[in-house]
């Protein structure tokens, strides 16, 4: 065998091993969502003031702000109650009411990893989410660091071709970690939007009743 010959054959399996490797050393999907839900797993409730500035684009132009309360409670009830209830707070109120919890995940989604990316000596793991009923929703990505395994990204694809991305800064509060401010990008068929939402103080193990949710 030649030299150059040589050398391609050693490149080649050195590669193969390489990604073989990194397969191997990739964590399970699975793993990672639990970590994520243990993140804040004795955490039963809470409520927070939301504020949101908003930049809406449809067949016109605005720019409102909203202020509403957000009330969470374990495992996954969810509820966002504005303050005034005009149409643009409609449009918002299901998608931040709706995002679900990584301890329910599994009962309304495949899971697998998507993507592993380095930052700084951290982890970030992208989870592609498919859900296993026929809804509006064709699949989300959603995001974790490793260095608390909160949620940092989630992305929402429609059926429609409509697209929702959103960020989120984190905190921590105690031995929890919750989201400081929130900005999303929505591009969907009849509008679009970026919105930034800004958190308040936190109620954590707040009493909340049931009646709450789904109002």
């Amino acid at each position: 065998m030649t030299i150059p010959k040589l050398l391609f054959a050693a490149t080649l399996t050195a590669a193969v091993t390489f990604a073989g490797r990194a397969a191997a050393d990739a964590p399970r999907a699975s793993d990672i969502v639990a970590k994520m839900a243990a993140t804040n797993e004795s955490l039963q409730s809470y409520k927070v003031r939301i504020h949101f500035d908003v930049d809406l684009h449809s067949f016109i132009t605005m720019h409102p702000t909203l202020d509403g309360t957000y009330y969470y409670k374990k495992p996954d009830k969810a509820e966002l109650d504005f303050d005034t209830v005009p149409v643009v707070a409609q449009e918002f109120k299901h998608f931040y009411a709706s995002m679900g919890s990584p301890s329910t995940w599994g009962q309304a989604y495949d899971i697998s990893l998507a993507s592993v990316t380095s930052d700084g000596g951290r982890e970030r793991y992208t989870l592609k989410l498919v859900p296993k009923h026929d809804g509006n929703v064709d699949h989300m990505l959603v995001a974790t660091d490793s260095s608390d395994y909160a949620i940092v990204r989630e992305q929402w694809f429609y059926r429609n071709g409509g697209v929702i991305s959103m960020d989120e800064h984190n905190q921590r509060l105690g031995e929890w970690v919750l989201p400081k401010t929130q900005t999303a990008d929505f591009k969907l068929p009849s509008y679009q939007a970026h919105v930034v939402s800004a958190f308040g103080k936190f109620e954590l193990n707040a009493k909340i009743a049931d009646s709450v949710f789904g109002r």
